[in-house]
């Protein structure tokens, strides 16, 4: 059949973690979208997967925000040392092993929120958003967008709550597969997605098939 014959073209293929973020840090341009599509909780992904976030601190990247990390253990901790307070904790990597390990943060909190906020781009216009306690916790260049709610990053409101302008950021990294490009498209410079780990990757290498027949395409290259 046509779909077959045309089977190598539906194949997607992102860019790897360090490869990735080389690229952004290389680009004049910006704010540069890090799409990490396979933390996407839309698609059943944890929502706080670190190796993206682990790369940009260990480049110690400038003007770079994650957007968002399911943590409400981590805001919470933020939201009870207070805004300028600096402490010292683990991010994400709490929900299971298949999203990277939590990585130790030491940083200011430079902004807290309820989490409530108004979708202003083109999916879900007009209606409420509820994060949750919100908090961001800065390490150099790097801001973390903590969240207590589970949402994927759809919405560049999401990122203005806390008062950051996601026009103004070097690089954004947003946690979700497809649903982003409806309001991040008009304002990124480029779109990188990138091949980090979770549930939600198109990366069919990452996973074990028990129950399957082989061979099978795109498991085998037939």
């Amino acid at each position: 059949t046509v779909a077959w014959e045309h089977r190598h073209e539906f194949r997607h293929h992102a860019v790897p973690v360090r490869e990735a973020v080389a690229q952004a840090l290389r680009l004049d341009a910006g704010p540069i979208v890090l799409a990490d599509i396979a933390d996407n909780t839309g698609g059943g992904a944890a929502g706080d997967g670190t190796e993206i976030l682990r790369e940009l601190l260990r480049l110690e990247a400038p003007s770079a925000t994650v957007a968002c990390v399911w943590d409400a253990e981590a805001a919470e901790a933020c939201t009870r040392a207070g805004r300028g307070a600096t402490v010292t904790l683990p991010v994400g990597g709490k929900v299971d092993d298949r999203h990277g390990a939590s990585v130790t943060v030491t940083g200011r909190v430079s902004a807290l929120s309820d989490g409530n906020f108004v979708h202003g781009g083109p999916m879900l216009r007009g209606l409420p958003g509820r994060l949750g306690p919100t908090a961001v916790l800065q390490a150099g260049g790097v801001k973390i967008i903590l969240i207590s709610n589970r949402w994927q990053t759809l919405d560049p409101e999401m990122i203005r709550l806390v008062g950051i302008d996601p026009r103004e950021e070097r690089i954004l990294v947003v946690k979700s597969t497809i649903h982003y490009r409806a309001a991040f498209e008009p304002l990124a410079a480029v779109i990188i997605e990138v091949d980090a780990p979770g549930l939600s990757s198109s990366n069919l290498e990452r996973f074990e098939f028990a129950h399957v027949r082989r061979p099978i395409f795109p498991l085998d290259d037939i």
